[in-house]
């Protein structure tokens, strides 16, 4: 303090010796000392924008959003031109899920600096999160334009061009992204799924195996999982034996299977947290039914995994989303088989699943008109599920169906992919058990070992924290 002139007493701003002291505890990843130095600048001068920065990042870190949103808005109050704050707060935000007030943040802060990148960054993160993926790949290229060697830009571009199928570019991005840092799990599962979608499954699955060993060395921050709506509605069970009618008028022989048929001969419904319809059919009839769903409210899914089955399908109206599973005999064998098959790609990499052999169909009327139906729905439930009877929600039928042939390529592909897709929203439950479906079939896979003792611990951590 000092006196000035007409004895009033006055505060003067703290000196550089005190702000060094906070970023020093910052820097050695002192966080409690460095809050604490904060606040206690901040209780004596509630306008120091340094403060607050500090104290808005140190809070971001702790993982306390409101805090530090709170914090951050009064260090942009107080340095209403620090670029650095408004690309800070902008990142909070975006985090939080208030991507329009992020976007005016970071718009702000080009206002002032129009060459710093990490604010093209952020708009081009809230453009992807926008599904605007033009708008976000322009901005992803101009934040390059000034920072050429940042891993987390091209890896962000890798995204958004694999989003609008330029699956080249988004190889290269990848690549270059992993170049300059290559233990990002994400990044490595980004380039894997590119190459996924080429058809490169022996690489695509090389990249998946490390995505989840750099997973297993990041800490498993607990998330929330999105809420799921029910899809046993009146609305959807009516669509479903709308279209088998349709169908079936087409000539075309489709039955449910799969989780449909799960819940239909299960709960007499459809099951409660099911995502889509699964409709089997004979593979020769796969064009005309392609035909008949298009020429009656329903719109191909893009496919950019070149699958020649199954073929998906949304409702316009309602948004409904349809799987067509074709069903054929095996040259051969004369087995009768289905599963993922995708175009170029040897059989003994292809997903291959065997059915109850032969496949017997009758017709059944209903209110909607004759439909198709199996006539030993149990057998065909038990080839996919095994005890079928007792609700698993965590069942995968993709890696878990006990009809499957081996654990092909294309299957160990979905396999890591779905692991460290839901590893990473959350969903560790789901992530374990197919973690744990992939062991049956990988018994002596020592990384995948790895990661279900790892969620297994985050399983147990989890439920004691929900405990107190």
């Amino acid at each position: 303090m000092h006196k000035n002139n007409s004895d009033t007493v006055t505060l003067c701003a703290p000196d550089a010796a005190a702000m060094d002291a906070i970023l020093a505890h910052f820097s050695a990843g002192q966080l409690p000392q460095a809050a604490d130095a904060a606040c206690t600048l901040i209780n004596r001068w509630p306008d120091h924008g340094f403060s607050w920065k500090v104290l808005g990042a140190i809070r971001h870190l702790q993982g306390q959003t409101v805090e530090a949103l709170t914090a951050m808005q009064h260090a942009v109050a107080c340095l209403p031109n620090d670029v650095e704050a408004r690309c800070n707060f902008g990142c909070v935000l975006q985090q939080a899920g208030h991507l329009p007030e992020a976007m005016v943040q970071y718009h702000a802060a080009l206002a002032l600096a129009p060459e710093y990148a990490m604010a093209w960054v952020g708009l081009a993160d809230c453009y992807c999160a926008l599904n605007q993926f033009g708008h976000s790949e322009a901005h992803a290229r101009q934040a390059l334009r000034y920072q050429p060697d940042h891993a987390e830009t091209f890896a962000l571009l890798g995204a958004v061009l694999q989003a609008q199928g330029k699956l080249d570019e988004a190889g290269q991005a990848y690549r270059r992204a992993l170049s300059l840092d290559a233990d990002v799990p994400t990044t490595q599962a980004g380039l894997a799924q590119v190459l996924m979608q080429h058809g490169a499954l022996p690489e695509a699955v090389a990249h998946f195996r490390r995505a989840l060993a750099l997973r297993l060395q990041c800490n498993t921050a607990a998330a929330v999982p999105p809420v799921v709506p029910r899809f046993d509605l009146p609305d959807n069970e009516a669509l479903l034996w709308r279209t088998l009618a349709l169908l079936a008028q087409a000539g075309v022989h489709a039955f449910a299977t799969a989780g449909t048929l799960l819940g239909l001969e299960r709960e007499g419904t459809l099951l409660a947290f099911d995502k889509d319809m699964d409709f089997a059919l004979p593979f020769s009839e796969m064009a005309a039914a392609c035909a008949c769903l298009l020429a009656h409210g329903w719109v191909e899914e893009p496919n950019p995994m070149r699958m020649v089955n199954p073929r998906n399908f949304r409702h316009r109206e309602s948004g409904m989303v349809l799987d067509l599973c074709g069903i054929a005999l095996e040259d051969g064998t004369g087995k009768v088989i289905g599963g993922f098959w995708q175009a170029g790609q040897p059989w003994a990499w292809q997903r291959i699943t065997e059915f109850p052999s032969p496949l017997s169909l009758h017709q059944v009327r209903r209110p909607e008109g004759w439909i198709w139906a199996l006539d030993s729905p149990l057998a065909w439930l038990e080839t996919l599920y095994g005890d079928w009877r007792v609700p698993d929600p965590d069942f995968d039928t993709t890696i878990a169906a006990h009809n499957l042939r081996g654990f092909a390529l294309l299957t160990q592909c979905y396999a890591f992919s779905r692991i460290l897709e839901r590893w990473q929203s959350g969903h560790f439950k789901k992530a374990l058990a197919i973690t744990r479906h992939s062991l049956r079939r990988l018994t002596d896979d020592v990384l995948l070992q790895q990661v279900a003792a790892h969620l297994e611990a985050v399983q147990v951590t989890t439920k004691s924290v929900q405990a107190v």
